[in-house]
């Protein structure tokens, strides 16, 4: 419900929604029925349908949908590596909360490398990486000066990601302070059985 909610804020929105009914989706097909993934479609498309209806009737096409032929994609494709050591600047270089928000999910996926497999966690990264490419393909189809246009938008669509960001952080060390007390516990249990004997 609330990622339907978000394709209410800005364009990006929707791409934040749509991916993230689609990996519910693909999670829940092998162990929802029809009548499940149903509802699902039912929640999304209630919030999102009648936005896009009035957007529709109103010529409120987004921006970047006009942009997006193979053409503009093609010959723009040369901005990317420009694109993305802004982004990973803008991100990671700076001393602010918002810095050490990245810093934080970096060193927690560290921490936790050998529990981001798991299906959980796995989602919550395929939404921000999504979200972030698809932030790099609005700025290889902007037009005119896209140094310009990352200067004065990129702050205001990254801070979208800062929840998204601190809930993956407390889920990876989560997971892995709940694994290590699991282990510690088994030790435990361990001595205590040789001791026993």
């Amino acid at each position: 419900m609330f990622l339907a909610m978000g394709a209410w804020t800005r364009p990006d929105g929707m791409v934040f929604a749509a991916a993230g009914a689609v990996l519910i989706l693909i999670g829940a097909a092998r162990r929802a029925g029809p009548l499940t993934l149903l509802k699902v479609f039912i929640l999304i498309g209630a919030f999102v349908a009648p936005w896009e209806y009035f957007k529709l009737k109103s010529g409120l096409s987004g921006e970047y949908i006009p942009l997006l032929t193979t053409q503009n994609f093609w010959g723009n494709l040369g901005r990317l590596d420009t694109i993305v050591l802004y982004m990973l600047s803008y991100m990671f270089a700076g001393v602010g909360l918002f810095n050490f928000t990245w810093w934080g999910l970096t060193v927690s996926s560290i921490i936790n490398w050998r529990g981001i497999a798991s299906r959980e966690i796995v989602v919550l990264y395929a939404l921000i990486c999504i979200q972030l490419i698809a932030y790099a393909l609005m700025y290889v189809l902007a037009p005119g000066d896209f140094t310009r246009n990352m200067e004065e938008t990129l702050p205001g669509r990254l801070v979208h990601l800062v929840p998204l960001v601190m809930m993956l952080a407390a889920v990876n060390l989560n997971t892995f302070l709940y694994k290590r007390d699991i282990k510690e516990a088994e030790a435990q249990k361990a001595e205590g059985a040789e001791g026993g004997g």
